[in-house]
């Protein structure tokens, strides 16, 4: 079993893929029905993974502290075969040596948790703010100016048009079509405006509108209704979309782009799927291409993840595949 850990730690598998490629090496190596990994954090105890078949009501549980230098890093859940009250005596050794190499392996993973939770929750704070701010401009400020500038019109009309006053009040109304227009700009930057019009289905339907031309036709599949929506992950999804399709109508040739947005309770994730029939992905992508990098990173930095890769079908063409989190903490 030892020999097994090692060997799936030696093939440079993502870190996120670590904590599920330990429990599925001791559900294997020992036969045991179930395992669980747990980290504690300084934001409480987090599941890192599980392997095995689901807990029985009459199944019996095993909590293996996981220690690095004297403190207690994480718990080793064991589930216990069918009949069996205790581990037995081969089971505790094996255990006992796996929970000693597993301290500083799960601390090191508590650490890097926690500076996702903290990534996660300032990256959401700030697309909260942002959404917040941009309501209250375009719902407060910008209907403000505009106003003002049409009052301001209409005290220029009943001024002789030659007048000093009409030639101030007239300056001072392009003044405020310049500031409202930088209003609106900043409100632009600030979120995607159809985020906040249509909704993220509305939105992400709009967005692939624009991409249906006569040599590119798309496709749009989007649940009827969706549940309320962190910000960022909102905003990660579109500009992803955005990144997918404009690389489709530049990049690929293709002739057909597919979007699909799904919800999946059961992970508890936002599925943004965009498929075409191009040319694939190049052998030699440019190095100075920052499109994928940006979706990785976009989805990577509210704790979800980003693959490009080619049809599983063996069909010509590309897929891009985001997994958002529905909640942010």
């Amino acid at each position: 079993m030892l020999r097994a850990l090692a060997d799936s730690l030696s093939h440079r598998i993502p870190a996120d893929d670590v904590p599920a490629a330990l429990c599925g090496t001791v559900v294997k190596r020992l036969g045991l029905p179930a395992a669980a990994l747990t980290a504690r954090t300084r934001s409480g105890d987090q599941v890192l993974a599980r392997a095995g078949a689901a807990d029985h009501p009459s199944a019996v549980n095993v909590h293996l502290d996981l220690l690095d230098r004297g403190e207690q890093v994480g718990v080793l859940s064991v589930q216990l075969r069918p009949g069996q009250r205790t581990l037995d005596a081969n089971d505790c050794a094996a255990l006992g040596v796996v929970t000693d190499q597993l301290g500083p392996v799960v601390s090191a993973i508590g650490l890097r948790e926690e500076l996702r939770i903290s990534r996660e929750r300032v990256v959401s704070a700030s697309e909260e703010e942002r959404r917040r701010l941009r309501r209250d401009l375009h719902d407060g400020l910008g209907p403000t100016l505009a106003g003002m500038r049409l009052q301001l019109d209409a005290a220029a009309i009943a001024l002789a048009p030659t007048s000093r006053p009409r030639a101030l009040i007239e300056s001072a109304s392009s003044e405020a079509a310049r500031s409202l227009d930088e209003v609106r700009r900043i409100i632009d930057d600030l979120r995607p405006p159809a985020l906040d019009d249509r909704g993220l289905a509305g939105a992400l339907t709009s967005l692939a509108a624009r991409f249906d031309t006569g040599s590119l036709t798309t496709a749009v599949i989007v649940p009827a209704t969706l549940p309320e929506l962190p910000a960022a992950s909102e905003t990660a999804a579109y500009r992803i979309a955005a990144e997918a399709l404009t690389n489709v109508a530049r990049h690929s040739g293709a002739t057909l782009a597919r979007l699909v947005l799904a919800v999946d309770h059961e992970q508890d994730r936002l599925v943004l799927e965009i498929t075409d029939d191009g040319s694939g992905l190049p052998q030699h992508p440019r190095r100075e291409g920052v499109g994928l990098a940006s979706m990785a990173e976009r989805a990577e930095v509210i704790g979800g993840r980003c693959a490009i890769s080619a049809p599983e079908d063996g069909s010509p063409g590309t897929v891009v595949r985001a997994l958002l989190p529905l909640h942010l903490q």
